[in-house]
């Protein structure tokens, strides 16, 4: 090969710097993505807490209901559902945009050695004035950086692969869960009557199969279906009647006397 010529060269100054530009501002585009990623892998993962929040809120109403003694209705079940897939749906995609943004930083570490080329040959061209040495040395290095680049690229792609095997083993989550709360549904039908009569057989069981209820109150009672309390408080005592002093009679005149016969 020749040496450059000063119209050749005049061509590849512009040409160079465009492409040095280029990369530059493609940089930038993949730092863009990633930071976009991560605010997005950030905003779902906040989305996560709260519907973590609400699948739990669900499931401790339906809890409530049946230590309550209450039955467990299908809307009741239908919100738990509701609950889980929106959580599930929000995890994913905070999943989904953090790979994302863990791709594209690999693709940056892959590219930076590649744009150090082509700015070091974009420096060499805009110095081929001095000589033709820079315009060697930035195409040696753009040589050498080329393999990292290529196993970037690679690295990216297998990692698109990766993402893309992923949301197939998601969809085959979901449908497990679909699954698992038709049996979560089937196998509590009856959670609430067998709670009860565990219940029952427990009590059975303490207190023993001849075990008859009597009132506090009234030992012959055995009509008892409710529980009875007893409360000990301080002895009530009769308060003390004052004794009332006799009236002291005064000593009265005859004539006072005499006109008491009349009254």
């Amino acid at each position: 090969a020749g040496a450059l010529d000063d119209s050749t060269l005049a061509e590849l100054v512009p040409g160079a710097a465009q492409i040095a530009s280029g990369s530059t501002a493609y940089i930038g585009g993949i730092e863009q993505g990633i930071a976009d990623a991560q605010t997005q892998a950030g905003t779902y993962g906040e989305q996560a807490t709260l519907a973590q929040q609400a699948y739990a809120t669900a499931l401790q109403n339906a809890y409530t209901k049946i230590l309550g003694g209450e039955t467990v209705t299908a809307d009741d079940l239908a919100a738990i559902d509701a609950a889980a897939q929106a959580l599930v749906q929000v995890q994913s995609a905070a999943a989904a945009y953090d790979a994302t943004a863990t791709a594209l930083t690999g693709t940056k570490e892959g590219y930076v050695p590649l744009d150090a080329g082509i700015q070091n040959l974009n420096y060499g061209i805009q110095q081929q004035s001095a000589g033709i040495t820079g315009l060697a040395d930035g195409l040696w290095t753009l040589n050498s950086r080329f393999s990292q680049f290529n196993t970037g690229i690679r690295a990216y792609t297998s990692g698109v692969s990766t993402l893309s095997s992923g949301f197939g083993s998601f969809s085959e989550g979901l449908s497990e869960f679909a699954s698992g709360t038709t049996q979560l549904h089937e196998s509590t039908a009856t959670l609430d009557q067998d709670l009860i009569d565990g219940i029952k057989e427990e009590l059975r069981n303490y207190l023993g199969g001849d075990f008859t209820p009597r009132s506090f109150v009234d030992p012959g009672n055995t009509a008892v279906d409710q529980v009875q309390f007893v409360i000990m408080t301080d002895p009530i005592e009769m308060p003390e009647e004052a004794e009332v002093a006799a009236p002291i009679e005064e000593d009265k005149t005859i004539w006072e006397r005499f006109l008491d016969l009349f009254h």
